[in-house]
Formats: structure tokens, C-alpha cells, sequence
């Protein structure tokens, strides 16, 4: 019911929405003719993402995704960097395409070049693919050459910027490492020169004690003293048991064949004497004479026992006087070997700085050659898939597109209006129309009659609220049937 209400509305008021309608399409007709044709060029570029470095051969490492990679090229193309080389480039400052313009739509005020600036950004549209590293360039202009040489210029603005962006770093490492390098070489030189002055002042050639003489010399001295040391100290023992009075079981009488040879007499003798003792007597010649020899071969034996006493001692001097003069060696040896220990330290210290600068020599050599040929590799990752032309329809506007949407906006708009006046008169167009507007009971509804003679269902002194036009010919018997009613 609610619909065939809105259809009667609708159908009352047609004039109204078709005037509305014809408007509207007329307005957007006018519109779009005397809306300037704008031109869309589009060029697409691929972006290569290194996986390796084409100068190390390393892997690169990428900051974040590759979504945020591509978002920042597309801040890269709409830099104050790029704007700036393409105006460059372009000269659009001078252009008459782009000056013309400046002067249909900024009006010819203001500085034209900053203008300019300002439109290029607002006019450029950068998208990146879907599933791949592309990048879609457009521009939009009034003149569909120009929109087609500024995407161009954008596309190669955009390549030397990424390109600059890699070499330039690389031409700046270069000339600081190539300082750094000068200055690593002069130290080199002046640390070769000091080693080589101390090498000729102390004249020692090398730092490895392994084969010093001098540390040879030590070591045989210590070796040697560790010896003498020891015999000093068994000659001691030997002439303390000397001294002790058990000199018959020390090594040296028992093997002297001279002290055996005298014992051997000595007990001969007084052998002798023990037989002639038993028949002879005291005082018997032959018994003087065998007690004188006893006597002169103990004396003997006493004598030659000495001999090898003072000979154990003699010995025993001998050896703390050889191990005095070695201990002596030993300690200048010591001395000697410090002090040139002193001197190996200092050669190693100057060894080590010409090491340590021949080291950084080699190090800031190697990222010289790296970042020269970093600045002088002329390679850029961006390719471009397909240059901008210059396109043979405009992008803007669109009239049957603008006609499409100005008749539909048109209908709305009448739509909108008959049932914003239908709310503010409201007609009576049903039974139901007259009740609300009477508050009496309807009890017939009468046919239409053929008059088309407008004429008033209530009188103006009835109920208050009625409208000016309802079904004609009515009134009298609607007027009528009310009375009965009350």
C-alpha cells in the first residue's frame, strides 16, 4: 500500500521531477563542456630487489617488506629531490605548455615556478602492483604531450635519484677512505723507519728469543752451575767424612793401590813380628828391626792418607771455586739476557705498530677499491617496462559517464522534492487523507466526477487543516454526510 502511495506522489507530481530532472542534465552537460579536458599518461616501472651484493657478493639485507619498500619509492618519486630534477630537466619553469597552464588555472598570479612545483605533486599518482615490484606512474595535464613528457621526466628523475642515491654515499666513502688510506701509508713508512733505525742502533734483527745465543749461553751456564754445584757439594761430604776419622771407607783410599800396598806391608810386618815374638824378645835385634820397619810403614800409610785427604780437599776447593766463577757467569749472563730482553721488547712493539699499520692499510685499501667501483658502477635496479605516450582521449571528463550520474542525481532530486512538498501541503488523495484531516467518520466514498472545476471539500470556517484542492464535485455531499454523522 505504502508503494502505491509513493506511485501516486510521484505520478502527481511529474512536472516537478521532470523539471528538476531536465535541469540538472542541463547543468551537467554545461559542466562538462566547460570543464577542461585533462589527459592521463602512465608509465610503469620494475623494481629489481637484490638479493646478493653485485660488489661483495654478499647477501643484502633488507629493512622491513617488500610493501614497505615500495612505499618508500613512492615517497622517493614524490620527493622535493625528484620535483626538482624534473623541473630541471624538463625546464618546465619555461615551458609554454605548462605556463599555459599556470595561467588557465592558477589565473597567471603568483610565482609560476612554484606553482608549477605544487602541481606537478598534485597531479602525479604512483601505484604499486599487486604482486610484483611495479611501479604505475601517472600524470595528468591539459595538453596530453606534456602529461607524457613529465610522467617520462618523473620515470627518469626517479632512476638517477635511486642511482645518485647509491653512488654518491659510495663517491664520498671513497674520497674519506682515500684520505684515510694516504695517512694510513705515511704512518706505515714512519713505523718501518723507526723499527729499521732501532735494528741498526741495537743490532738485533729479530724478535725470537728461541734462537738467541745469548739465551743458549744462559741456559748452558744454569746447566752447568746445577753440575758444579753438585760436585762442590759431594767434594764437601767427602772431606768432612775425611775429617770425621773414617777416612779407610771413603772411595779414594780403598781404591789407592799405594795405601793397599802399604797395608798389605804393614800387616806382613807385624805378622812377622807376632811369630818372632813367641822366641824372641823385645830387645832382640831382628824384633828392633821389624818394629822400625811397622813404625816407618805406619808412617807412611799416615802420610799417604794425608796426601789423599788434602787432595779430597783440594778437590772439594776446585769445585766451589768453579761454581763460584759459573754462578758469577750465570748473574752477568742474567743481566745481559734482561737488558736484551728489554731491547726485544722494544723491537717487538715497533714490530707491532708496522704490522698494525700495514693491517690497516690493507683493510682501508680493500674498502677504497669496494667503494670506487660502488661510485663508478652506473647500474640502477628501476627498468622501465613501457614509456609514457601521449594519449589520443581525454581522462577527464567523461560526459556520458556525468549524464549517467547527473539524470540519476536529477531523479533523486525530484524524488526528494514532490515528497518534500507532499509533506508540507498534504493533499487529500484517500478516504483516510479526509479523516485525518476532518476527524470525522467517513461513511461513503463518492465516484469522481467528470468536472475537472477544482472545488473546496470543507469551507474555510469548517475544520482547520484541509487542503485547497480535493476530489471535485464533492463537497456539498461530503459537507453532508458529516452533519448526519455528528
Amino acid at each position: 500500500m505504502m508503494l502505491g502511495r509513493l506511485m501516486r506522489v510521484l505520478g502527481s507530481r511529474m512536472w516537478l521531477i521532470l523539471a528538476i530532472l531536465a535541469v540538472t542534465l542541463v547543468t551537467t552537460a554545461a559542466g562538462t563542456l566547460l570543464t577542461p579536458k585533462r589527459y592521463v599518461a602512465t608509465t610503469s616501472m620494475l623494481i629489481d630487489i637484490p638479493s646478493k651484493d653485485p660488489v661483495m657478493g654478499g647477501s643484502v639485507y633488507l629493512q622491513g617488506s617488500v610493501a614497505a619498500l615500495m612505499a618508500a619509492q613512492i615517497e622517493l618519486i614524490g620527493s622535493e629531490r625528484v620535483v626538482d630534477r624534473v623541473m630541471q630537466d624538463l625546464r618546465l619553469a619555461r615551458d609554454p605548455a605548462m605556463l599555459a597552464q599556470w595561467n588557465r588555472l592558477g589565473g597567471g598570479k603568483g610565482d609560476p615556478e612554484g606553482w608549477i612545483r605544487q602541481r606537478l605533486v598534485l597531479d602525479l599518482k604512483v601505484e604499486p602492483g599487486r604482486d610484483a615490484p611495479l611501479l604505475k606512474l601517472s600524470f595528468e595535464a591539459l595538453d596530453p604531450a606534456l602529461a607524457a613528457r613529465v610522467a617520462n621526466g618523473f620515470a627518469q628523475a626517479y632512476i638517477d635519484a635511486t642511482l645518485g642515491m647509491k653512488t654518491q654515499p659510495a663517491r664520498d666513502y671513497a674520497n674519506l677512505f682515500e684520505t684515510q688510506t694516504a695517512d694510513a701509508r705515511r704512518r706505515l713508512a714512519d713505523a718501518r723507519e723507526r723499527l729499521s733505525r732501532f735494528q741498526r742502533d741495537s743490532g738485533i734483527t729479530s724478535g725470537d728469543e728461541t734462537r738467541d745465543v745469548e739465551n743458549t749461553r744462559l741456559q748452558e751456564l744454569s746447566s752447568q752451575l746445577v753440575q758444579l754445584e753438585a760436585a762442590a757439594a759431594a767434594a764437601r761430604a767427602r772431606e768432612a767424612t775425611m775429617r770425621g776419622g773414617s777416612p779407610e771407607a771413603m772411595p779414594e783410599v780403598v781404591g789407592s793401590q799405594v795405601l793397599a800396598g802399604i797395608k798389605t806391608d804393614i800387616g806382613r810386618v807385624r805378622g812377622r813380628i807376632e811369630e818372632l815374638s813367641s822366641r824372641l824378645g823385645a830387645n832382640h835385634p831382628q824384633m828392633i828391626a821389624l818394629q822400625s820397619e811397622l813404625a816407618d810403614l805406619n808412617q807412611r800409610y799416615r802420610t799417604e792418607l794425608a796426601r789423599v785427604g788434602d787432595s779430597i780437599a783440594a778437590e772439594a776447593a776446585i769445585s766451589a771455586q768453579r761454581a763460584a766463577r759459573t754462578r758469577a757467569a750465570l748473574e752477568a749472563q742474567k743481566s745481559s739476557v734482561l737488558a736484551l730482553r728489554k731491547q726485544r721488547d722494544q723491537l717487538s712493539a715497533l714490530q707491532r705498530e708496522v704490522d698494525e699499520a700495514q693491517k690497516s692499510v690493507d683493510l682501508l685499501s680493500q674498502r677504497l677499491t669496494q667503494t670506487s667501483i660502488e661510485a663508478n658502477l652506473g647500474l640502477s635496479n628501476v627498468s622501465v617496462l613501457s614509456s609514457a605516450v601521449a594519449p589520443t582521449s581525454p581522462a577527464r571528463p567523461k560526459p556520458l559517464l556525468n549524464m549517467m550520474v547527473g539524470g540519476l542525481l536529477g531523479l533523486l532530486l525530484g524524488a526528494f522534492a514532490a515528497l518534500t512538498i507532499e509533506k508540507v501541503h498534504s493533499p487529500v488523495r484517500e478516504a483516510d487523507d479526509l479523516h485525518r484531516a476532518t476527524g470525522v467518520p467517513v461513511l461513503a466514498v463518492l465516484t469522481r466526477s467528470d468536472s475537472l472545476r477544482p472545488r473546496r471539500l470543507v469551507a474555510d470556517s469548517g475544520s482547520a487543516g484541509l487542503p485547497d484542492h480535493a476530489l471535485p464535485g464533492a463537497e456539498s455531499e461530503v459537507r453532508a454526510l458529516g452533519a448526519r454523522a455528528a
